[in-house]
C-alpha cells in the first residue's frame, strides 16, 4: 500500500466524520423537500405508501453512513463518491416508478371513457355506468372509479367529485375525460356519443405516447450503457489483472475513480434532459 495511504485515509476519516452533523443539516432540507413531494405525487395518484418510509430511511443512511464507512476502510474519496450518487440517483427511482404509474393510469383513461360510454348507451345513468365500469376497469383507474362510484353514492355532487380528481391527479387524459363529463352534466348533450369520440382522442394520445417511447428507446440505451460502461471495465481490467485492485484503493487510483464516476454521472444527467427535451 501507497504510505501515503494510511495517513491520508485517517484524515479523510476525520473530515468525514466531523463534517457528519453538518452533512446531515445539508440533506435535511433537500430530504424533507423530496420526500414530502414524492409521498404527495404518490399518495394523489393511489399508489401504496406503506414501504416509502423505510426506503426513505435507506436513503439517507446511504447518503450519510456510506461516506463513513467507507473512510473508516480506508477508501475516503469513493466513499463521498457513493454518498453523492445515493443521494442523487435514489429520488430519481422515485419518480421513475410514478412515472410509470402514470403512463399507466392515461393508458386506462381510454378503456374506463369505452366502459362508461358503452353503459350509457345501454340506458344506465351516469352513477350507475361509473358504478359498472369500476368493476371492468383493472387496478389503478378501478381506484378512482370506485371513489367516484363510492362519493356519489354517499350523496356527494358528481361535478365536484369529478373536479376534485382533476385537481388530484393532474394527467392530461384524466383531465380531458373529467372536463367532457362536467361539461355534459352541466349542460346536457349525448353523453355516450361524446364519450365514444373521447375514447378515440385518448387512444390516439396512447399510441402516440407509445410511438414517442419507442422512438426515444434506443437514446435509453445509450444512457444505460454510458452509466454501467465504467463498471464492466473496471470488470474486465480485474480480470486481466487480478492485482488491480490494489492500485485501485490508493489514493491516485481513488481519485481517478471519483472522476471518472463524476464525468459518467453529469454525462447520464445530461443526456437525460436531452432525452427528456425530445420526449417533449
Amino acid at each position: 500500500m501507497n504510505a501515503l495511504a494510511l495517513p491520508a485515509s485517517a484524515l479523510t476519516a476525520m473530515a468525514v466524520l466531523a463534517g457528519v452533523p453538518w452533512i446531515l443539516r445539508l440533506t435535511e432540507k433537500t430530504y424533507a423537500g423530496t420526500r414530502d413531494r414524492i409521498r404527495d405525487r404518490m399518495e394523489a395518484l393511489g399508489m401504496p405508501t406503506d414501504w416509502l418510509e423505510a426506503q426513505f430511511r435507506i436513503w439517507r443512511l446511504g447518503t450519510v453512513g456510506l461516506p463513513v464507512v467507507m473512510t473508516v476502510l480506508g477508501l475516503g474519496p469513493l466513499g463521498l463518491l457513493c454518498g453523492f450518487l445515493c443521494h442523487r440517483i435514489i429520488p430519481h427511482l422515485f419518480d421513475w416508478r410514478i412515472h410509470r404509474f402514470e403512463n399507466l393510469l392515461e393508458t386506462q383513461a381510454a378503456m374506463a371513457s369505452h366502459q362508461l360510454a358503452g353503459q350509457l348507451r345501454a340506458g344506465a345513468n351516469l352513477l350507475d355506468a361509473v358504478e359498472s365500469a369500476a368493476r371492468q376497469v383493472p387496478k389503478p383507474m378501478r381506484h378512482f372509479l370506485e371513489a367516484l362510484s363510492r362519493q356519489a353514492a354517499q350523496g356527494a355532487e358528481m361535478v365536484a367529485v369529478l373536479e376534485a380528481l382533476r385537481r388530484r391527479v393532474r394527467l392530461e387524459s384524466i383531465t380531458i375525460l373529467v372536463v367532457v363529463l362536467k361539461v355534459a352534466l352541466e349542460n346536457g348533450g349525448p353523453l355516450a356519443d361524446i364519450l365514444e369520440r373521447i375514447t378515440h382522442s385518448l387512444q390516439e394520445m396512447d399510441r402516440i405516447r407509445r410511438k414517442r417511447d419507442t422512438d426515444t428507446a434506443s437514446g435509453r440505451m445509450i444512457i444505460l450503457t454510458l452509466a454501467i460502461f465504467p463498471l464492466g471495465f473496471i470488470f474486465l481490467a480485474n480480470l486481466m489483472d487480478p492485482n488491480i485492485h490494489r492500485v485501485m484503493v490508493t489514493v491516485p487510483g481513488q481519485i481517478i475513480l471519483v472522476i471518472t464516476g463524476l464525468i459518467t454521472y453529469f454525462s447520464v444527467l445530461w443526456g437525460a434532459r436531452i432525452l427528456q427535451a425530445q420526449e417533449l
